[in-house]
């Protein structure tokens, strides 16, 4: 039998969630085709993020609300709602947008410190073509990883219960069907595929962050020490390029290793008891603590653009632009503070002064 927690998560906190956060994306979406100024090199892998989300939020969050409506019992042993073809399909999708979320947080944080480290070689690589064909490899190498879990949920095998004379039985079903792998060897080497790519890119995230915090730290403190005027006029503007970087970089690193790790850490948990026979936790408050696991997976896929407005003034200024209907902001407007590293590259007596704005 389901527990209320889980049905309070999944028919009211996850519908909310996939809502919202569906909204909140296809908002900026529309904010960058609104508005020309934002339809930029970075603009454009921050889309394909929103879409990822989206699609996993939709994908996700709609069979779980189904399964928990249709059905008192656990929505993790009872997937009757999905049959075979849910079994494998749907959950194909569901990991092929859940991966591809991970890869594109991923390919925006090399973007980053290839733009901030090597601003000249970004010059080179940030360009459509070649943007839209690593677009396109995220995305097929997202479909890859899925299609290596299908496997993992290729079966689906219904089981007959005969439940007790007793009137709160009466939702309960006669048949219940449930997902199951090809072999206990798959589902061993399925988990390891869902949880190394994540722990691999967490890891790289927060190393790539702190490479970008220290060379915007190291540039600031050479313009500091450098006795040229007009090193000494771009001070200014690299450190605000440095704060408002650095402001971003720290929240989507927390953001990202909050929402995400909780699940991940739970799961490696419960699969090390499953393949050492050690007992699970069982206190009465676990359910919340993986109901709170599992929300915060939602919760990840929801609120980037909000990071986005809220750590960058550009942002703001364009969402505030394109749902109030005013006048278009120039590129000079938009210039300002635009925490997602726009390479301006200025040549002075042989120097090259990249800032990060």
């Amino acid at each position: 039998m389901r527990n209320n927690v889980d049905t309070l998560m999944y028919s009211l906190v996850v519908p909310l969630i996939v809502f919202a956060g569906s909204l909140i994306n296809l908002s900026f979406i529309y904010v960058v085709w609104k508005i020309k100024e934002m339809r930029t090199h970075l603009n454009w892998i921050l889309i394909n993020l929103s879409i990822a989300d989206v699609l996993y939020l939709i994908t996700s969050g709609s069979w779980k609300l189904i399964g928990t409506l249709a059905s008192p019992i656990d929505i993790n042993l009872d997937q009757s709602v999905l049959g075979l073809q849910g079994c494998r399909y749907v959950m194909l999708f569901n990991d092929f947008f859940s991966f591809a979320s991970l890869f594109f947080v991923t390919y925006v944080a090399v973007e980053r410190y290839v733009a901030v480290c090597h601003p000249l070689r970004h010059l080179y690589i940030s360009r459509r073509r070649r943007n839209v064909f690593i677009c396109f490899l995220v995305w097929t190498l997202s479909m890859v990883f899925a299609a290596l879990l299908l496997p993992a949920h290729w079966e689906f095998r219904v089981k007959c219960f005969l439940w007790p004379i007793d009137e709160k039985y009466d939702r309960f079903p006669k048949e219940v069907g449930t997902c199951l792998s090809l072999s206990p060897e798959i589902t061993t080497a399925s988990f390891a595929l869902q949880t190394v790519p994540f722990f691999t890119a967490l890891f790289m995230n927060l190393f790539i962050y702190l490479w970008i915090m220290i060379e915007l730290h190291r540039r600031v403190t050479d313009c500091d020490n450098s006795n040229d005027n007009y090193h000494h006029e771009a001070t200014t503007k690299q450190q605000r390029a440095r704060n408002a970087a650095a402001r971003m970089l720290i929240v989507n690193g927390l953001v990202f290793f909050i929402c995400n790790s909780p699940f991940n850490i739970l799961a490696t948990y419960y699969f090390s008891g499953y393949m050492f026979q050690f007992p699970m936790p069982s206190f009465a408050g676990m359910s919340i603590v993986k109901a709170i696991c599992r929300v915060l997976v939602y919760v990840n896929s929801a609120v980037n653009p909000l990071i986005y407005s809220a750590t960058n003034l550009r942002y703001r200024k364009s969402f505030f632009v394109a749902f109030r209907c005013k006048r278009p902001l120039t590129p000079e407007a938009l210039s300002v503070s635009d925490s997602r590293y726009r390479i301006s590259v200025t040549h002075d007596a042989g120097h090259v002064i990249s800032t990060a704005v």
